[in-house]
C-alpha cells in the first residue's frame, strides 16, 4: 500500500524498491490472501508503459488467486487490472470481457468501493470504444457511486472524465465553463492551466 501511495512521489525509484520488498515478503509468507493484496497494490505501484508485461503477468496471477480464494472482491479487482492491461495492449476482446466481468460482479456485491471503481473504469472503457453518450452516462453513474461512498475525489474524477468526453465531442470549452459546479474547493477549476490546455 505504501508503494502504491507513492506513485506521485518525485522519487519514483522508491516505490519500486518498496513494491519489490513487499512482494518478496508476501511470497515468503505463503498466505494467498496477503499475496493477493500485495499483487493488487503492486500493479498500481509499478504502473508505467514499460512495465506492461510485468503488470499483465501480475493481473493473471491475481486472477488465479481470486479463483483459488473464492473471494468475489478479489475477482472484481483482478478483472479491473486485466481490463487495464488489455486496453494498454490494444486487446479489445479481452478488455470487453474483463470490464463486463468486473461490473457484473461489483453490481452483485453492492460494495460501495467496488461499485465506484468499476463504474469509473466502465466509463473509461466506453470512452475508449468511442461510445461518448454511454461514456458520459457511466461517468455520471461513477459520480453517484463515489458520492454515496463519500470519496473526496469523486467529483474530481467525474470532472476529468467529463472533460475527456467533451473534448472528444469538440465541446471542451463548454465543459470548462461548468467545471466549478462539480469540483470541490482546492480542486482544479476553470482557470487551471492543465484544464485550459484540454480545451
Amino acid at each position: 500500500a505504501l508503494a502504491a501511495e507513492s506513485v506521485w512521489d518525485p522519487d519514483g525509484g522508491r516505490r519500486f524498491v518498496v513494491a519489490d520488498e513487499a512482494l518478496g515478503i508476501a511470497r515468503a509468507e505463503g498466505d494467498p490472501e496477503v499475496l493477493a493484496d500485495v499483487l493488487l497494490h503492486r500493479s498500481v505501484a509499478v504502473a508505467s508503459p514499460d512495465t506492461l508485461g510485468e503488470r499483465t503477468e501480475l493481473a493473471h496471477e491475481l486472477d488465479l488467486l481470486a479463483a483459488t480464494l473464492g473471494d468475489d472482491r478479489v475477482v472484481v479487482w483482478s478483472a479491473l487490472h486485466l481490463w487495464r492491461v488489455a486496453c494498454e495492449s490494444g486487446d479489445a476482446e479481452r478488455a470487453d470481457a474483463a470490464i463486463e466481468r468486473a461490473t457484473t460482479r461489483a453490481a452483485a456485491l453492492r460494495i460501495p468501493q467496488l461499485a465506484w471503481a468499476s463504474a469509473l473504469d466502465r466509463a473509461a472503457h466506453e470512452l475508449v470504444r468511442g461510445d461518448l453518450a454511454r461514456a458520459e452516462h457511466e461517468a455520471r453513474a461513477a459520480l453517484a457511486a463515489g458520492t454515496r461512498l463519500g470519496h473526496p475525489d469523486a467529483s474530481v474524477w467525474f470532472a476529468s472524465q467529463l472533460l475527456a468526453v467533451r473534448r472528444a465531442q469538440g465541446r471542451s470549452v463548454e465543459a470548462l465553463a461548468g467545471i466549478s459546479t462539480v469540483t470541490p474547493a482546492g480542486a482544479p477549476g476553470p482557470g487551471d492551466p492543465g484544464l485550459v490546455a484540454l480545451a
